[in-house]
């Protein structure tokens, strides 16, 4: 569980973090920020338990500049949230010869998926 207020950043500076459970997140309007995708890290590599690196339930979620890493599930997943962005992350199991399948459960029936841009920088 992060333990966080509503309305939050967490900032992580550069350099790899690892992490050994999952993280949940169910509070809104938090931020998670690094210094950059490939200079900032979260690594789940040593997680004995849970499978997700990062579970998020909340609404109104940012998620920006940061590397994750080697979680034995789902690296970044969200569930029931709206508001959310993902802005300049890397997502990667690091292990050689692998093959990942991203997957995205449920759909948005009230939204229309030409209604869905591209930020612009």
């Amino acid at each position: 569980m992060i333990n966080v207020a509503s309305n939050s950043t967490i900032a992580f500076g550069p350099g790899t973090w690892h992490v050994d459970g999952e993280l949940d997140l169910d509070v809104a309007g938090v931020t998670i920020k690094g210094a950059g995708m490939n200079e900032t890290i979260i690594s789940f590599a040593d997680q004995p338990t849970g499978a997700q690196g990062i579970l998020v339930t909340a609404d109104d979620f940012t998620i920006e500049d940061i590397g994750l890493e080697d979680s034995p599930g789902d690296l970044l997943k969200i569930e029931g949230a709206n508001g959310v962005t993902i802005r300049r992350v890397r997502a990667e199991w690091t292990a050689g010869g692998t093959l990942r399948h991203p997957s995205y459960v449920g759909t948005r029936d009230d939204k229309d998926p030409r209604s869905v841009v591209r930020e612009q920088r």
